[in-house]
């Protein structure tokens, strides 16, 4: 951790510090040291771009649950208000990068009732997409992606268009953070009936 600079240590960022952030290199939760060997000082806004993981735990390939969070929004009218959307992809299930809610949330998956050999689905963050502004730009997540089905779906690549339209500019709609109310802690690991509902 070097004591003599002022500026952020993430490379390429030009900005000094206006506010001195500690952070670890590799994450406490992964057993990472307090000590100056795994010390950065870097500014509050690269600092907010990283969480401890990229992904916290994904089951297998199966079929998930997803729903719409804002019926009305412009971004998820290619589900026409019709839910739950089943849909075939692996089921990432994030943790610390989502704590602080600086997006708006488009789509929800259901963790109850899946194939979930280790346990651990029902008690982490189930988003799977959003948007937000960042600086003059605009950012699409989208979980469910790369299998694929996700192509040979009307419904989701009428979503991925729209998605992609909205963070080239050309779809204007509401992308203020909406933060959400913790989202209930489920379990469940095996069969679930998915008897007429939607599909992709």
């Amino acid at each position: 951790m070097p004591a003599d600079s002022n500026m952020c240590a993430e490379p390429y960022c030009p900005r000094p510090f206006s506010f001195i952030w500690i952070d670890h290199i590799i994450a406490q939760q992964h057993h990472g040291e307090t000590g100056p060997d795994n010390l950065a000082l870097r500014c509050l806004r690269c600092n907010s771009h990283k969480g401890p993981n990229l992904s916290g735990y994904h089951p297998p390939n199966q079929e998930v649950t997803i729903r719409t969070v804002d019926a009305d929004h412009p971004l998820v009218a290619a589900f026409q208000g019709r839910e739950p959307f089943i849909h075939r992809d692996e089921p990432y299930c994030f943790s610390g990068p989502y704590e602080q809610q600086n997006f708006r949330l488009l789509l929800t998956m259901d963790t109850e009732g899946l194939r979930d050999p280790q346990g651990e689905a029902g008690e982490m963050v189930r988003y799977v997409a959003w948007i937000k502004p960042h600086g003059q730009g605009r950012v699409f997540y989208c979980s469910p992606s790369h299998f694929p089905e996700s192509y040979t779906s009307p419904t989701l690549l009428r979503f991925l268009l729209d998605g992609t339209q909205y963070a080239s500019g050309d779809l204007k709609c509401d992308d203020a953070p909406r933060p959400q109310p913790p989202l209930p802690v489920t379990g469940g690991r095996d069969a679930r009936s998915t008897a007429n509902r939607p599909r992709a």
